[in-house]
């Protein structure tokens, strides 16, 4: 699967990209070798929010989460997501 990852008022380091690669690499299993996930990280006053996006076969799998810490909220969106 290949993860695209962005920021939008959130500065991505190598650890926050580390993380949502690792997160994302127990779902390769369900996923072809071409699926692309696209990874959004918006810095929040509310929180970090993390939003993951995967068309799959003419429909999209969307999760969004809200969290405090951003690490929180990878590790929820996901788990979400393998859950779907």
């Amino acid at each position: 699967m290949k993860i695209i990852i962005s920021g939008k008022n959130y500065d991505l380091t190598d650890a926050i990209k580390k993380r949502v690669v690792d997160k994302l690499a127990k779902l390769d299993k369900f996923f072809t070798s071409e699926t692309t996930a696209t990874v959004t990280i918006k810095g929040e006053k509310i929180g970090d929010i993390v939003e993951i996006n995967i068309p799959v076969r003419g429909s999209l799998l969307r999760v969004s989460e809200c969290e405090s810490n951003l690490f929180a909220s990878i590790d929820t969106a996901a788990d979400k997501l393998e859950r779907q």
